[in-house]
């Protein structure tokens, strides 16, 4: 989703060639890849801590417990590039819909 989001802003940047687009855009590769980070972390702690048969040994219970910290702060991390990519969305947005309008005067 975040690649075609990237394609999408080159291609705006070539017809608009506007600084927040240009900004979005530089933006976007650090989003991606502290994402990428964050899913190969979590993937895993969570590969770490699947149990190979149904019953949870004491030790997989244990590593459970210390990892839980871990991985809520990986959510975190996660619920933060959401809102950061959300914000990065509403931005361009705005600039794209002031770059299409006839009179930019209302803006």
């Amino acid at each position: 989703m975040l690649r075609l989001v990237q394609s999408s802003l080159e291609e705006s940047i070539k017809t608009a060639g506007s600084t927040v687009i240009q900004s979005v855009f530089d933006t976007l590769p650090q989003l991606v890849e502290q994402c990428s980070t964050v899913y190969d972390e979590a993937n895993g702690l969570m590969v770490a801590l699947n149990p190979k048969d149904s019953s949870l040994s004491f030790f997989k219970k244990m590593k459970f417990v210390f990892y839980k910290g871990r991985i809520t702060i990986l959510r975190s991390l996660l619920d933060s590039s959401k809102s950061t990519l959300n914000l990065l969305l509403v931005t361009l947005n705005i600039e794209m819909a002031k770059s299409k309008m006839p009179d930019k005067a209302l803006m």
